[in-house]
């Protein structure tokens, strides 16, 4: 189970180591098609052939015209949250693979935790949440919160590629600098977004459903990605290594809420 002395401690260790709107319509045209997510889909991207650029139509698009919705964990389909036009990033990320995959774009479910600003409310959420449904519920706290996001496949480099409907992001750069930039940060500017202070724990999921087959993508984003982004400088600090041996730590715990 996840703590808040934890996420305090990486809050203080990120201290130290100190879209544009898109231009397809709210209700584009929509071509005859068995299904209409998919019909939904290639009106956006149109004569678009490519996976990534694609990727970004479609988390544009999303990311324009959908509201961000408190979760209230109702069921919904993906027609329903499109119809309402709005949904938690859950359900966005749900509706954004759904539209990739029905133009043969590979994708997987990805989720975080990240650290945000000290909420009682949420800390009293999530405490009736851990007793409702046990340490599944730990994934947010009083300290910290869960995302959830993709990755898509991009055939031509063999590697996959983060792509946030909720934020409008896709790309490692632009992740990166959106996500651990030290600098302005280009995220959509919806509450829940100003208040990600830095991700801490991240994971691909490669099984539809749950957390069975799980990849730990952690140090690629957190460290690795991290570095690349600041020239060296962060590893050159001397919490550098404290910040590696920590995402390491929590890692763990942070799987292991998600599971339950």
């Amino acid at each position: 189970m996840l703590s808040n002395g934890a996420v305090m401690r990486l809050t203080l260790l990120i201290a130290a180591l100190a879209l544009a709107p898109s231009a397809v319509p709210a209700n584009p045209p929509v071509t005859a098609a068995a299904d209409p997510v998919e019909a939904l889909a290639r009106a956006i991207v149109g004569a678009e052939p490519d996976p990534l650029k694609q990727t970004r139509l479609v988390v544009d698009w999303l990311n324009a015209h959908f509201t961000w919705n408190a979760t209230d964990y109702a069921k919904r389909t993906v027609p329903e949250l499109i119809a309402q036009r709005g949904g938690n990033c859950a359900e966005q990320m749900r509706v954004a693979r759904a539209m990739l995959t029905s133009l043969g774009v590979k994708t997987r479910r990805m989720a975080e935790i990240n650290l945000q600003p000290f909420s009682e409310q949420r800390g009293r959420d999530a405490a009736e949440q851990i007793a409702r449904i046990g340490p599944r519920g730990s994934v947010f706290g009083a300290g910290y919160n869960d995302h959830r996001w993709l990755e898509v496949f991009d055939a031509a480099t063999g590697e996959w590629v983060p792509a946030d409907p909720t934020l409008g992001l896709v790309g490692l750069d632009q992740w990166v600098k959106a996500r651990v930039g030290f600098g302005a940060r280009p995220v959509h500017a919806i509450i829940p977004s100003r208040d990600m202070i830095v991700p801490v724990a991240v994971f691909a999921m490669e099984d539809e459903e749950g957390f069975t087959r799980v990849v730990d993508r952690s140090h690629h984003y957190l460290v690795d990605g991290f570095a690349a982004q600041h020239g060296g400088r962060v590893a050159r600090d001397p919490e550098w290594a404290r910040w590696q041996a920590d995402i390491d730590e929590i890692s763990p715990a942070a799987l292991a809420a998600f599971r339950g």
